[in-house]
């Protein structure tokens, strides 16, 4: 059995759970076993889930955000690997998977799947099997309900948070109704709201933390009812705060002599200058429609600045660079596209930075015996990087090899790089480097940060145990070891074994292996209004803001 708990870490429950305000926590780490579980790099939802329920990193999974290469809204049709259901499947076990994001729609496996969904109406395949639909409705939140509960929430109003409380309680009974109907061998119930009341409470902690002592009659009766079972809880990144400041990577890259400048710097100038007074307009000056209208216009203008700065190169001679196609490895999963810096020279500069996350080597420029002193160079200077406040910008910085693996790696940011929490890491143009957010989120960030929780307890857990060292991709194993299955070679995560108490049977038994499990990716795709009921629920939580940057 495992329980999904969105967005918990144990940064914010440790002081609460030592102060004796979460006693049913404290119980579960006193009679199993607990740790942080390091989540994936953007630390968010997708692509941490996917990893959570595949074993896999993204560097094979293929998912780097909730936003695709090519702009679209990642899907479960998008996720490149076998979810541990599936697996349990093609070996005759039935799953219950619940309210778990990023499984839309939902896909044929032995068992019962209720996808994450908002809208209904718009994404009608929520429901495996279809004939099931009637009696999995009461997961069903609208996106017009959430959202007015997040209002709610955000004014720091109780009345929010016990809304919030009341659908992860019935939730929670239909999850376990349905287990007593269906006896599932593997149940995944995800409670989301977790991570909503920190998105929208994190200035009100009292709130926060009422919302978790509600959570605990869930968890006390889970531990009541189900008592000679396993019960792995976790959850797929932790919480951090608010985004008040930018950070314009390329701008620090050009300033340090990375990406290098030429030729007249009128137009240059002119081109980061509109996009510095466009951040400051929003949600400034506009509100409502007409910040979308304004935001729409001096897309349109600064498009045709830059399209007037390129006629201008051509007239000089200099044709305006142009981005060659990639060679596609197995699919484009993300563009190594280089971003657009006014007045760059491409064809001498060292890096770039096209995400939030990562920080590309120009090989056109670099040779491959200066690859890794430039990536050592690059990451001690950002690593080094302090703002006006003396604080440092970037948390951590690796080369990708460090951090990802996989069929994917060619495409990967050569610099996977991990910004301080209250920082955006912008790439777009502006005439500074490092500046307060002119439009800052009113909703709390968790993108940078990877400290998820693990709990686990039963009759072959440990006690009073605290491990070291987990990753996200380890559930899907252990999941597959307590099951007495084997583990798909390809599988990157590695079985928990040492949460297991001394001769119980998952503690004795080696941990097997068996051939990759075969996967062809599907090409099918969600319509444009399933797409756009998506896009709704990830902007009203901040997600896309902080993808597009």
């Amino acid at each position: 059995m495992l329980l999904g708990i969105d967005g918990s870490t144990f940064d914010l429950l440790s002081p609460w759970i030592e102060a004796g305000k979460l006693p049913v926590f404290e119980r579960i780490l006193r009679t199993g076993s607990h740790g942080v579980l390091t989540s994936t790099i953007p630390a968010q939802t997708c692509p941490a889930l996917p990893s959570l329920y595949t074993g896999k990193n993204p560097g094979n999974t293929g998912l780097f955000g909730f936003v695709k290469a090519g702009g679209g809204i990642s899907s479960s049709f998008d996720v490149e690997a076998k979810p541990v259901w599936q697996l349990l499947s093609e070996k005759g076990l039935k799953s219950g998977i619940f309210n778990l994001r990023t499984t839309y729609p939902a896909r044929s496996f032995k068992g019962m799947m209720f996808a994450s969904i908002q809208n209904p109406r718009v994404q009608p395949n929520y429901a495996h099997p279809r004939e099931a639909k009637a009696r999995l409705e009461g997961f069903i939140t609208t996106w017009a309900e959430t959202r007015k509960v997040h209002s709610i929430c955000l004014q720091g109003r109780r009345e929010g948070v016990e809304k919030l409380l009341e659908v992860t309680r019935g939730r929670y009974r239909l999850a376990k109704r349905l287990l007593q109907e269906e006896n599932f061998d593997f149940l995944l119930l995800w409670i989301e709201n977790t991570d909503a009341v920190q998105h929208t409470c994190w200035s009100h902690p009292e709130l926060i933390l009422s919302f978790f002592q509600g959570l605990e009659e869930i968890l006390s009766d889970l531990l009541e009812s189900y008592p000679n079972e396993n019960i792995l809880i976790c959850s797929d990144h932790g919480f951090g705060g608010y985004r008040t400041k930018d950070l314009y990577i390329n701008n620090w890259l050009r300033e340090q002599g990375f990406i290098r400048v030429k030729g007249n710097r009128f137009f240059p100038e002119l081109v980061s200058w509109g996009y510095t007074v466009a951040d400051k307009l929003f949600n400034r000056v506009f509100k409502g429609v007409p910040a979308i209208v304004a935001r729409a216009v001096i897309r349109w203008l600064l498009h045709q600045l830059r399209r007037l700065l390129g006629l201008a190169l051509y007239l000089k001679g200099r044709k305006p660079q142009r981005v060659k196609p990639e060679k596609k490895a197995v699919r484009q999963v993300l563009f190594r596209r280089k971003p657009f810096v006014p007045g760059a020279d491409w064809k001498s500069s060292v890096a770039y930075a096209n995400n939030s996350w990562g920080v590309y080597v120009n090989r056109e420029v670099v040779p491959p015996d200066e690859y890794l002193q430039t990536v050592e160079r690059i990451i001690r200077e950002l690593k080094s990087l302090r703002d006006w406040e003396g604080k440092p910008v970037i948390k951590e910085a690796w080369e990708k090899g460090e951090i990802y693996s996989g069929k994917y790696l060619d495409q990967i940011p050569d610099i996977v790089i991990l910004g301080s929490d209250e920082y955006f890491v912008r790439t777009r143009p502006s005439t500074k480097i490092l500046s307060k957010t002119a439009t800052p989120l009113e909703v709390a960030s968790h993108r940078t940060a990877r400290n998820g929780l693990f709990m686990a307890v039963g009759p072959d857990i440990k006690k009073d145990y605290k491990m070291e060292g987990a990753n996200i991709e380890d559930v899907t194993p252990t999941v597959l070891h307590l099951l007495g299955l084997e583990i798909p070679e390809d599988i990157d995560g590695e079985v928990l074994k040492e949460i297991f108490r001394e001769g119980s049977n998952p503690a004795v038994r080696e941990v097997k292996f068996t051939k990759p499990a075969e996967y062809e990716l599907e090409e099918a795709k969600i319509s444009k209004e399933e797409e756009a009921a998506m896009k709704g629920m990830l902007r009203g939580l901040g997600y896309l803001d902080e993808e597009t940057g």
